[in-house]
């Protein structure tokens, strides 16, 4: 949970208030989802902070997690995330074990 929760916190402004503890962060993550016209935006948020904090340098070496991460990133893009040109070789297996 906490991975999610700073992961949340740097796709977001203004971040999660990470000095104030787990409890507090998860209350205003509570809070947020509930504010009116939210909750779907709230859910992307932490769906793509789930995504990201299990995204690791061992994420583009395995054909497993490459397909994942290629799921997630094609989702980023649609939403406008600029892909950089180190994440695209990534995504193109650049990184990836053959054989």
């Amino acid at each position: 949970p906490d991975r999610v929760l700073k992961a949340y916190g740097a796709l977001t402004a203004p971040p999660l208030p990470g000095d104030a503890g787990r409890a507090a962060m998860l209350a205003e993550l509570r809070r947020r989802g509930a504010a009116e016209g939210a909750a779907n935006r709230e859910l992307l948020l932490v769906l793509c902070a789930q995504c990201e904090a299990f995204t690791d340098p061992a994420t583009w070496e395995d054909g497993d997690e490459l397909a994942r991460a290629r799921a997630y990133y094609a989702a980023r893009e649609t939403l406008g995330y600029p892909m950089s040109d180190a994440e695209r070789r990534a995504l193109d297996g650049k990184y990836a074990h053959v054989g």
